[in-house]
């Protein structure tokens, strides 16, 4: 009768509404994987920025290369986190760290560092790791001569990386 004759007519009308929304789904999924296609160089860059996991044998690798690449030899390269679960001292400090990185969503680590070489060397190693993609920040640098009329410095350096939880 007219009844089911209304009704099949709202069945269609939602089939049609369920089609249509359906057809949009899909055209924001293609949008979106389109705007990721088009930002996929941008996402790596950062991913090489700060990494989702530790990594700590190419963070090795990285900061060996820099250190080689300068003429430096190196003498010590150790990787802790900043609870020195790896070994060495936790600090007031260290735990304000852990607490602020905690919040951001990222977790530190720590590169003890020392090498041999002479001033400009280490001058240029310091830019070398400012414009490394991996982001690290120099935290102290402690310099000695290693004989006084050389020109030759052992340096011992601090510096933090990064990568996300």
């Amino acid at each position: 009768g007219v009844q089911g004759a209304l009704q099949t007519i709202k069945d269609i009308e939602t089939q049609k509404q369920v089609l249509l929304d359906y057809q949009d789904f899909l055209a924001t999924v293609k949008e979106l994987s389109r705007a990721y296609q088009e930002n996929k160089e941008n996402i790596d860059k950062i991913d090489l920025i700060l990494p989702t996991k530790e990594d700590i044998p190419n963070l090795i690798v990285q900061v060996e290369s820099l250190v080689f690449e300068q003429g430096l030899i190196l003498d010590k390269l150790e990787v802790a986190t900043p609870t020195g679960e790896t070994g060495g001292t936790i600090s007031s400090e260290d735990v304000r760290a852990k607490k602020e990185t905690s919040a951001a969503k990222y977790e530190t680590l720590i590169i003890g560092l020392s090498f041999t070489g002479d001033y400009s060397a280490l001058k240029n190693f310091l830019k070398a790791t400012e414009e490394n993609m991996r982001l690290i920040d120099i935290d102290s640098i402690g310099i000695s001569p290693e004989s006084e009329e050389s020109g030759i410095f052992k340096f011992d350096l601090s510096l933090k990386t990064y990568y996300k939880k």
